[in-house]
Protein backbone atom coordinates (compact mmCIF):
# COMPACT_ATOMS: atom_id res chain seq x y z
CA UNK A 1 0.00 0.00 0.00
CA UNK A 2 1.04 3.36 -0.87
CA UNK A 3 2.50 5.75 2.04
CA UNK A 4 0.87 9.00 1.88
CA UNK A 5 3.08 11.21 4.17
CA UNK A 6 1.57 13.61 6.60
CA UNK A 7 4.15 16.26 6.62
CA UNK A 8 2.52 18.47 4.12
CA UNK A 9 -1.29 19.14 3.70
CA UNK A 10 -0.66 19.94 -0.27
CA UNK A 11 1.34 16.15 -0.43
CA UNK A 12 -1.46 14.39 1.46
CA UNK A 13 -4.28 15.76 -0.60
CA UNK A 14 -2.50 15.32 -4.06
CA UNK A 15 -1.90 11.70 -3.07
CA UNK A 16 -5.08 11.10 -1.82
CA UNK A 17 -6.55 12.38 -5.21
CA UNK A 18 -4.02 10.40 -7.07
CA UNK A 19 -5.12 7.18 -5.43
CA UNK A 20 -8.86 7.92 -5.45
CA UNK A 21 -9.59 8.78 -9.34
CA UNK A 22 -9.09 5.90 -10.75
CA UNK A 23 -11.77 4.31 -8.14
CA UNK A 24 -13.98 6.98 -8.53
CA UNK A 25 -13.78 7.28 -12.76
CA UNK A 26 -14.17 3.26 -12.58
CA UNK A 27 -17.19 3.77 -10.16
CA UNK A 28 -18.86 6.38 -12.75
CA UNK A 29 -17.81 3.79 -15.89
CA UNK A 30 -19.54 0.92 -14.41
CA UNK A 31 -22.89 3.09 -13.56
CA UNK A 32 -22.99 4.34 -16.99
CA UNK A 33 -22.99 1.05 -18.20
CA UNK A 34 -25.10 -0.35 -16.09
CA UNK A 35 -27.79 2.77 -16.80
CA UNK A 36 -27.12 1.61 -20.52
CA UNK A 37 -27.79 -2.44 -20.12
CA UNK A 38 -30.66 -1.13 -18.41
CA UNK A 39 -32.24 1.10 -21.21
CA UNK A 40 -31.47 -1.76 -23.50
CA UNK A 41 -33.30 -4.25 -21.16
CA UNK A 42 -36.12 -1.75 -21.01
CA UNK A 43 -36.36 -1.53 -25.08
CA UNK A 44 -36.60 -5.41 -25.54
CA UNK A 45 -39.34 -5.54 -22.50
CA UNK A 46 -41.42 -2.66 -24.73
CA UNK A 47 -40.78 -4.46 -27.53
CA UNK A 48 -42.16 -7.53 -26.56
CA UNK A 49 -45.23 -6.63 -25.13
CA UNK A 50 -45.74 -4.86 -28.85
CA UNK A 51 -45.18 -8.34 -30.09
CA UNK A 52 -47.14 -9.97 -27.88
CA UNK A 53 -50.25 -7.28 -27.93
CA UNK A 54 -50.48 -6.76 -31.42
CA UNK A 55 -47.96 -9.30 -33.13
CA UNK A 56 -45.92 -6.20 -34.67
CA UNK A 57 -42.40 -4.16 -33.82
CA UNK A 58 -43.11 -0.97 -31.49
CA UNK A 59 -42.58 2.79 -33.57
CA UNK A 60 -40.32 4.43 -32.35
CA UNK A 61 -42.08 7.20 -30.89
CA UNK A 62 -43.74 4.39 -29.26
CA UNK A 63 -41.24 2.49 -27.85
CA UNK A 64 -39.35 5.28 -26.64
CA UNK A 65 -42.11 6.30 -24.47
CA UNK A 66 -42.87 3.66 -23.13
CA UNK A 67 -39.27 2.88 -21.79
CA UNK A 68 -39.26 6.04 -20.16
CA UNK A 69 -42.59 4.61 -18.50
CA UNK A 70 -41.02 1.47 -17.64
CA UNK A 71 -37.95 3.69 -16.47
CA UNK A 72 -40.22 5.56 -13.65
CA UNK A 73 -41.62 2.03 -12.70
CA UNK A 74 -38.44 0.31 -12.06
CA UNK A 75 -38.68 -2.09 -15.01
CA UNK A 76 -42.15 -3.39 -13.30
CA UNK A 77 -43.80 -4.41 -16.90
CA UNK A 78 -46.78 -5.33 -15.55
CA UNK A 79 -46.82 -1.42 -14.48
CA UNK A 80 -48.04 -0.37 -18.08
CA UNK A 81 -48.62 -4.09 -19.87
CA UNK A 82 -52.72 -3.39 -18.95
CA UNK A 83 -52.38 0.18 -20.47
CA UNK A 84 -51.44 -1.58 -24.04
CA UNK A 85 -54.72 -2.76 -23.93
CA UNK A 86 -56.64 0.28 -23.79
CA UNK A 87 -55.59 1.87 -27.13
CA UNK A 88 -57.87 2.72 -30.04
CA UNK A 89 -55.28 0.26 -31.97
CA UNK A 90 -56.43 -2.78 -29.79
CA UNK A 91 -59.88 -1.68 -29.61
CA UNK A 92 -59.98 -1.70 -33.89
CA UNK A 93 -58.36 -5.00 -33.90
CA UNK A 94 -59.26 -7.25 -31.46
CA UNK A 95 -62.73 -5.36 -29.82
CA UNK A 96 -64.95 -7.84 -31.34
CA UNK A 97 -62.84 -11.01 -30.70
CA UNK A 98 -63.95 -13.35 -27.53
CA UNK A 99 -61.96 -14.66 -24.90
CA UNK A 100 -61.00 -17.63 -26.72
CA UNK A 101 -59.76 -16.10 -29.98
CA UNK A 102 -58.68 -12.93 -27.90
CA UNK A 103 -56.12 -15.78 -25.71
CA UNK A 104 -55.20 -17.65 -28.90
CA UNK A 105 -54.00 -14.46 -30.99
CA UNK A 106 -51.69 -14.00 -28.29
CA UNK A 107 -50.17 -17.60 -28.58
CA UNK A 108 -50.14 -16.68 -32.33
CA UNK A 109 -48.47 -13.28 -31.69
CA UNK A 110 -45.47 -14.30 -29.54
CA UNK A 111 -44.45 -18.01 -30.82
CA UNK A 112 -46.32 -18.44 -34.58
CA UNK A 113 -48.83 -21.65 -33.22
CA UNK A 114 -52.23 -22.00 -31.01
CA UNK A 115 -52.29 -22.60 -27.74
CA UNK A 116 -52.45 -25.87 -26.01
CA UNK A 117 -55.67 -27.20 -25.09
CA UNK A 118 -54.89 -26.91 -21.55
CA UNK A 119 -53.33 -23.53 -21.73
CA UNK A 120 -56.14 -22.18 -23.58
CA UNK A 121 -59.01 -23.34 -21.46
CA UNK A 122 -56.73 -22.09 -18.10
CA UNK A 123 -56.50 -18.73 -19.40
CA UNK A 124 -59.58 -18.47 -20.71
CA UNK A 125 -61.51 -19.45 -17.36
CA UNK A 126 -58.92 -17.24 -15.38
CA UNK A 127 -59.76 -14.46 -17.62
CA UNK A 128 -63.62 -14.63 -18.11
CA UNK A 129 -63.44 -14.63 -14.17
CA UNK A 130 -61.64 -11.91 -13.91
CA UNK A 131 -58.49 -13.28 -11.97
CA UNK A 132 -56.50 -12.55 -15.12
CA UNK A 133 -56.23 -9.51 -17.30
CA UNK A 134 -55.79 -10.24 -20.94
CA UNK A 135 -52.28 -7.81 -20.10
CA UNK A 136 -51.19 -10.68 -17.68
CA UNK A 137 -51.40 -13.72 -19.84
CA UNK A 138 -49.68 -12.02 -22.46
CA UNK A 139 -46.16 -11.39 -20.27
CA UNK A 140 -47.56 -15.09 -18.15
CA UNK A 141 -46.88 -16.56 -22.21
CA UNK A 142 -44.32 -14.48 -22.91
CA UNK A 143 -42.23 -14.77 -19.84
CA UNK A 144 -42.99 -19.19 -19.73
CA UNK A 145 -40.93 -20.35 -22.64
CA UNK A 146 -37.93 -21.98 -21.88
CA UNK A 147 -34.93 -21.27 -23.06
CA UNK A 148 -33.42 -24.14 -25.77
CA UNK A 149 -36.60 -24.94 -26.68
CA UNK A 150 -38.45 -23.84 -30.22
CA UNK A 151 -40.83 -21.18 -28.44
CA UNK A 152 -37.92 -19.63 -27.41
CA UNK A 153 -36.12 -19.23 -30.11
CA UNK A 154 -38.77 -18.20 -31.96
CA UNK A 155 -40.13 -15.39 -29.71
CA UNK A 156 -35.91 -14.48 -29.72
CA UNK A 157 -36.08 -14.43 -33.58
CA UNK A 158 -39.22 -12.10 -33.40
CA UNK A 159 -37.95 -9.73 -30.56
CA UNK A 160 -34.38 -9.20 -32.72
CA UNK A 161 -36.68 -8.01 -35.95
CA UNK A 162 -38.85 -6.43 -34.07
CA UNK A 163 -35.75 -3.93 -32.80
CA UNK A 164 -34.12 -4.02 -36.07
CA UNK A 165 -37.30 -2.92 -38.02
CA UNK A 166 -37.94 0.02 -35.30
CA UNK A 167 -33.88 1.33 -35.71
CA UNK A 168 -34.47 1.14 -39.31
CA UNK A 169 -37.65 2.83 -39.72
CA UNK A 170 -36.26 5.32 -37.14
CA UNK A 171 -32.88 5.75 -39.23
CA UNK A 172 -34.28 6.41 -42.26
CA UNK A 173 -37.28 8.08 -41.43
CA UNK A 174 -39.71 5.72 -43.11
CA UNK A 175 -43.32 6.15 -42.52
CA UNK A 176 -44.63 3.82 -39.80
CA UNK A 177 -48.71 4.48 -39.59
CA UNK A 178 -51.92 2.73 -39.56
CA UNK A 179 -51.34 2.78 -43.67
CA UNK A 180 -47.87 0.43 -42.69
CA UNK A 181 -49.08 -1.62 -39.35
CA UNK A 182 -50.42 -4.66 -41.82
CA UNK A 183 -47.42 -4.89 -43.29
CA UNK A 184 -45.32 -4.83 -39.82
CA UNK A 185 -47.34 -7.44 -38.62
CA UNK A 186 -47.17 -9.69 -41.73
CA UNK A 187 -43.13 -9.48 -41.88
CA UNK A 188 -43.16 -9.96 -38.07
CA UNK A 189 -45.72 -13.32 -38.65
CA UNK A 190 -43.32 -14.52 -41.00
CA UNK A 191 -40.74 -14.95 -38.81
CA UNK A 192 -40.09 -18.77 -37.09
CA UNK A 193 -37.34 -20.00 -34.99
CA UNK A 194 -34.73 -20.88 -37.47
CA UNK A 195 -31.60 -18.91 -38.18
CA UNK A 196 -32.84 -18.94 -41.89
CA UNK A 197 -35.78 -17.31 -40.61
CA UNK A 198 -34.15 -14.86 -38.86
CA UNK A 199 -31.90 -13.82 -42.19
CA UNK A 200 -34.97 -13.20 -44.73
CA UNK A 201 -36.50 -11.51 -41.70
CA UNK A 202 -33.98 -8.78 -41.34
CA UNK A 203 -33.69 -8.82 -45.10
CA UNK A 204 -37.51 -7.74 -45.20
CA UNK A 205 -36.72 -5.30 -42.66
CA UNK A 206 -34.24 -3.05 -44.97
CA UNK A 207 -36.57 -3.03 -47.60
CA UNK A 208 -39.21 -1.97 -45.78
CA UNK A 209 -37.27 0.92 -44.71
CA UNK A 210 -36.13 1.37 -47.65
CA UNK A 211 -40.24 1.82 -49.46
CA UNK A 212 -42.44 1.29 -46.63
CA UNK A 213 -43.93 -1.82 -47.84
CA UNK A 214 -43.74 -5.49 -46.70
CA UNK A 215 -43.34 -8.37 -50.23
CA UNK A 216 -43.99 -11.36 -48.30
CA UNK A 217 -42.22 -14.14 -46.85
CA UNK A 218 -39.24 -15.64 -49.33
CA UNK A 219 -40.57 -18.71 -50.99
CA UNK A 220 -39.38 -22.14 -50.69
CA UNK A 221 -39.05 -24.36 -53.74
CA UNK A 222 -42.56 -25.94 -53.73
CA UNK A 223 -44.35 -22.81 -53.34
CA UNK A 224 -41.88 -20.79 -56.21
CA UNK A 225 -42.96 -24.18 -58.46
CA UNK A 226 -46.46 -23.50 -57.51
CA UNK A 227 -46.43 -20.18 -58.15
CA UNK A 228 -45.17 -20.32 -61.13
CA UNK A 229 -47.84 -22.62 -62.79
CA UNK A 230 -45.86 -24.19 -65.40
CA UNK A 231 -44.38 -27.24 -63.22
CA UNK A 232 -47.19 -29.43 -62.15
CA UNK A 233 -45.29 -32.30 -63.69
CA UNK A 234 -42.25 -31.61 -60.71
CA UNK A 235 -45.33 -30.47 -58.32
CA UNK A 236 -46.79 -33.69 -58.98
CA UNK A 237 -43.88 -35.59 -58.28
CA UNK A 238 -42.62 -33.98 -55.48
CA UNK A 239 -46.27 -34.92 -53.83
CA UNK A 240 -45.89 -38.05 -54.30
CA UNK A 241 -42.98 -38.57 -52.93
CA UNK A 242 -43.39 -36.65 -49.83
CA UNK A 243 -40.55 -34.24 -50.82
CA UNK A 244 -42.71 -31.40 -50.95
CA UNK A 245 -42.86 -30.88 -47.67
CA UNK A 246 -38.58 -31.47 -46.86
CA UNK A 247 -38.05 -28.80 -49.55
CA UNK A 248 -40.46 -26.36 -47.33
CA UNK A 249 -37.40 -26.66 -44.55
CA UNK A 250 -36.64 -23.16 -44.02
CA UNK A 251 -33.13 -23.99 -42.27
CA UNK A 252 -31.74 -25.98 -45.65
CA UNK A 253 -30.58 -24.80 -48.95
CA UNK A 254 -31.15 -26.95 -52.05
CA UNK A 255 -31.00 -26.39 -55.93
CA UNK A 256 -33.45 -28.65 -57.68
CA UNK A 257 -33.40 -28.47 -61.37
CA UNK A 258 -36.73 -29.56 -63.03
CA UNK A 259 -37.81 -28.80 -66.87
CA UNK A 260 -40.89 -26.67 -67.40
CA UNK A 261 -44.36 -28.35 -68.52
CA UNK A 262 -43.66 -27.15 -72.30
Amino acid sequence: MQHIPRSSGTTWRNALFTLLTPIFLGLFSLSGTAQAQDADAFVDQVQTAYIVYYGRPGDPAGVEYWSQQLAEAGGNLNAIIDAFGTSQEFDDRYGSLDNQTLVNTIFQNTLNRDADEAGLAFYVDGLTSGQFTLGSIALDIANGVQDGDIDAATLGNKLATARAFTDAVDAQGTDYNADEIDGAVALLAAVESGDVSLEDALAAVADFAEDGVYNGPALNIAETAINAGDFTTLIAALQATGLDDVLTDPDTTFTVFAPTDD
